[in-house]
């Protein structure tokens, strides 16, 4: 048990440098901010919103309507601390909230 355990050490530290050496570590981090979206802002906002995409540090949100783009905007510094805490690392630089408007899709309607 010791050998396969000094073992999985060496790969993982081998393994580290090169994923920051790629910045594959970072979008990893960035993909997470995406998933804990929900978990972060809340189910009402969550509900209003879909986190797209994350390009440079700036994440991207479609919000249902421009209400909410607009106070989602006033908290967005708030939204960007709690999300690069939730993930360990300040990947999310910013928000960019659009107004595009949508419909949830029926698989999120019955989550």
């Amino acid at each position: 048990m010791s050998f396969r355990r000094s073992g999985m050490l060496r790969v993982g530290g081998m393994v580290r440098p090169t994923l920051q050496g790629l910045g594959i570590q970072e979008k990893i981090l960035e993909q997470q901010a995406v998933a804990k979206w929900k978990s972060v802002v809340g189910s009402h906002i969550a509900a209003s919103t879909i986190p797209e995409a994350v390009r440079d540090g700036i994440l991207f949100v479609a919000c249902k309507s421009s209400m909410w783009s607009s106070e989602l905007s006033l908290h967005k510094d708030d939204i960007v601390k709690r999300l690069n805490e939730a993930v360990g690392k300040a990947v999310i630089k910013d928000i960019r909230f659009s107004a595009r408007g949508f419909r949830k899709r029926a698989e999120d309607a019955h989550s």
